[in-house]
């Protein structure tokens, strides 16, 4: 589906990348974010990590894109399912220290 996408926004001509960078290469969890939804991951990039210190702190970088990926992924889950169970914030938060 990503690789259609890709294809039609070429097609209108837009200059876009696939939003998966061959993941199955990642050889560290950090890696894995990385190459894992590049949109998301620029956006986090632009908004989150460089407001709060960028490569400068790059462990409170870190530690707020995950809590910010936690509170939304949870947000859109619990909108989905209709009730709150804490299992995408939980899930975003222990890759923190896995990330560090």
């Amino acid at each position: 589906g990503a690789q259609m996408l890709v294809g039609f926004e070429r097609l209108l001509g837009f200059g876009t990348e696939p939003p998966m960078n061959r993941i199955y290469l990642s050889r560290t969890p950090a890696d894995f974010w990385g190459r894992y939804n590049r949109r998301v991951h620029a956006w986090l990039l632009r908004n989150v990590f460089l407001p709060v210190g960028g490569g400068r702190r790059p462990v409170k970088g870190v530690v707020w894109v995950f809590a910010v990926s936690a509170v939304l992924h949870e947000l859109a889950f619990d909108i989905a399912t209709s009730r709150i169970d804490g299992y995408q914030a939980t899930f975003f938060l222990s890759q923190i220290p896995a990330v560090l």
